[in-house]
């Protein structure tokens, strides 16, 4: 709804301002300017006053316990994969989307492949049920000044990295705001829908350059210190774990939870001489490891083993999201690494292989990958830990109650 007022609003003010054009009226000419810069404020204002309103936590928890409950006696807790997908997760903008390398519609090709080789079916999935809330984001924390920024064509540019300064930012919202919130929310169910199923996994999110004050690298809403907070909000739980395996430092979440080292463990493997050698957001980091294209697949692998095992026994999560970005694949020319196809699979395997055993609800997502190889990677790791883990038939031992 939001989109079409934006919408209705920026089409009669281009109307207003081809008008002027036509007229060669100055007066006219300005006006539509001046109240294309000066109406979001109007707009955030009377939104973000009705999403407080309508929106409180007893209402939050009692349509989370309706959902998950009423799934639950349906028995599609057995039935459907603890796997998050919707449609709209992909991105398309009439082409513009490949203006930047990453695979925008990624997601819709792991989905299809998984569907191809009999690992899901058409129905066998949970849907998120529409675009992450206003009234939710503002109870975890988004920041005001940085959905303002959102409405502006400007801004959204820097952050996608793609010069659309041109196009009307209602455009943008439609094409790419829409379906990263679509994603948000898929982050916060996959994150609830583990904790009954012991894993989940979204076939999105992992916005990891995103936090609750601002966005940047293609990320814009921060789905992982949204489903974090969520957790914690909402279900109760305190000690949750981020592994980012993304070639790029997570300097949204590190950013959300510098000053939460007691309850937030971090471990980020990245190559720390790319994009964004973000320092300040470094401090937030509770283990880091710099990867880059001297790393071997062996270097690689024992390192993550002997660290992730080290880091969950000592911190003892109640919780762990795993961030599992494949642009630390060779070739990929942003992530500057050169692990191989099977290091990957072998790499996801080994996250929840350790997760599992030790009965910790871990969530992934699939963050960052560069490549047209990337989604095949991705559906064959997931097949992968099928096969060794049998993540299908896997039941969680302590059943978290919601």
């Amino acid at each position: 709804m939001y989109t079409l007022i934006c919408a209705v609003q920026d089409l009669a003010l281009l109307a207003l301002f081809i008008t002027g054009l036509v007229l060669l009226e100055w007066q006219i000419i300005v006006f539509p300017i001046v109240i294309y810069i000066l109406v979001p404020f109007l707009n955030e204002l009377i939104y973000n006053f009705f999403a407080k309103l309508l929106f409180t936590i007893e209402k939050e928890k009692k349509w989370m316990d309706n959902r998950y409950y009423q799934q639950e006696q349906q028995n599609k807790y057995t039935e459907n994969l603890p796997i998050m997908y919707h449609y709209k997760y992909n991105i398309t903008a009439c082409g513009i989307e490949k203006l930047h390398p990453f695979d925008s519609v990624k997601y819709g090709r792991v989905f299809n492949i998984l569907k191809e080789k009999g690992f899901m079916q058409e129905q066998n999935f949970y849907k998120p049920q529409g675009k992450v809330g206003r009234g939710l984001m503002l109870n975890l924390g988004m920041s005001q000044l940085y959905l303002l920024y959102l409405n502006y064509a400007a801004y959204i540019s820097k952050c996608i990295e793609i010069p659309l300064f041109f196009l009307p930012a209602s455009f943008l919202r439609w094409k790419v705001l829409d379906p990263m919130m679509f994603s948000t929310q898929g982050s916060i169910d996959a994150a609830v829908l583990s904790l009954k199923r012991g894993w989940s996994i979204n076939l999105s999110g992992g916005y990891h350059h995103a936090c609750r004050q601002s966005g940047g690298g293609f990320c814009i809403y921060p789905d992982i210190c949204f489903a974090i907070e969520y957790l914690r909000k909402f279900v109760g739980i305190k000690k949750c774990m981020i592994v980012d395996l993304d070639a790029h430092q997570g300097n949204g979440h590190e950013r959300d939870f510098i000053n939460d080292k007691e309850n937030t463990f971090i471990l980020d493997f990245y190559n720390h001489s790319i994009y964004p050698a973000d320092f300040q957001a470094a401090k937030g980091i509770s283990l880091s490891k710099n990867v880059d294209c001297n790393t071997s697949d062996s270097e690689y692998i024992s390192m993550l083993r002997m660290t992730l095992k080290k880091s969950l026994d000592e911190f003892k999560p109640e919780f762990l999201l795993y961030n599992a970005g494949t642009d630390c694949l060779d070739g990929d020319h942003l992530g500057q690494m050169n692990l191989s196809r099977n290091c990957i699979i072998e790499r996801d395997q080994i996250v929840f292989e350790e997760c599992l055993k030790r009965d910790i609800p871990l969530t992934m997502v699939l963050s960052g990958g560069y490549q047209q190889i990337n989604a095949p990677v991705i559906a064959d790791s997931i097949l992968n830990l099928d096969e060794k883990l049998k993540i299908k038939n896997y039941s969680r031992k302590k059943v978290q109650n919601l």
